[in-house]
């Protein structure tokens, strides 16, 4: 299944895993469609410097559904593309006001 994720430029996709609260979660918080950022606290925070993210797509195995978070927990298998955000905000139709 095909997901998406915004993180800081460079950062590996492999190797870490993403937080709930306090407690390490399975994998990594990812959207099943990348639109989804617009819709929770990490765009708020993350609009302020977009030349530091990318949106990463990638493969991967969902591990958990945990209600009250950005997302879902994804295991990655396979990195497809990364797109810095400046380029890939005005691709998708995104304009800021």
């Amino acid at each position: 299944m095909k997901f998406f994720r915004v993180q800081p430029n460079a950062k590996p996709l492999f190797g870490h895993r993403s937080k709930l609260a306090f407690d390490e979660v399975p994998g990594i918080f990812a959207y099943k469609k990348a639109e989804t950022l617009f819709e929770n606290y990490t765009w708020l925070h993350m609009r302020k410097r977009l030349r530091d993210y990318e949106m990463i797509e990638f493969e991967g195995d969902i591990v958990d559904e945990p209600e009250d978070s950005e997302g879902v927990v994804v295991l990655p298998r396979k990195e497809i593309k990364r797109t810095p955000m400046l380029q890939w905000l005005p691709e998708h139709g995104y304009v800021d006001r």
